[in-house]
């Protein structure tokens, strides 16, 4: 599989697309931002090495395809905001597959992805993560949160964490959907003013 890039140009129903991985494996949780200086990310999982890719339209061109160097096991659910500096800020869930994966985060420098921060260690599985940047550039991320191992019977959370740009994040999450006998899954937020909406499953 490969990543297929679709844009519509102008109002007219005209569309281009563009093959963006050109890989023979599987290129996988893409995830794409675009900002005030018309510059376009895009980001994705290769599958056979579990490492994060991206590719910059600047200037109407396609720079060249590299390695994030951010992800060190297996990317999973890539997502991406863009702050009010038109700054690039992508997390993800990283680790050993659905048995335990913890949260991530990076941002985009201008010339290449920060260094990793963990967001939050999870004994279980966090996956299914999202994120959003509010007007004073604090960024806030929520995700699926397992209470138990794999193959048990199912208890989950939507949590969130919010820290400062270039701030720490704190140890604890705060609980979304406060239903620890239910599954809880499948999260999306926007932030505006301080505030976390959240829809989930």
């Amino acid at each position: 599989l490969f990543l297929v890039f679709l844009f519509l140009v102008g109002n007219s129903a005209v569309f281009a697309k563009v093959n963006l991985s050109k890989t023979n494996g599987e290129s996988l949780w893409p995830a794409i931002g675009a900002n005030s200086a018309g510059e376009v990310m895009v980001v994705w999982t290769e599958w056979s090495s579990g490492l994060i890719y991206y590719k910059v339209l600047k200037n109407g061109q396609w720079l060249a395809t590299k390695n994030a160097n951010i992800a060190s096991r297996q990317a999973w659910s890539n997502y991406m905001a863009v702050d009010s500096h038109g700054r690039f800020h992508l997390t993800w869930a990283d680790g050993y597959g659905s048995h335990g994966r913890d949260i991530y985060y990076s941002f985009w420098t201008g010339n290449n992805w920060s260094t990793a921060e963990l967001v939050h260690y999870s004994p279980y599985n966090s996956a299914w993560n999202r994120i959003d940047v509010d007007k004073d550039n604090s960024v806030h991320i929520a995700w699926y949160h397992s209470l138990v191992p794999k193959d048990t019977t199912y208890a989950s959370e939507v949590v969130t964490k919010s820290k400062k740009f270039l701030g720490t994040w704190p140890s604890n999450y705060q609980n979304i959907s406060r239903a620890k006998k239910t599954e809880s899954i499948h999260p999306a937020i926007a932030v505006y003013n301080g505030n976390v909406y959240s829809v989930w499953m």
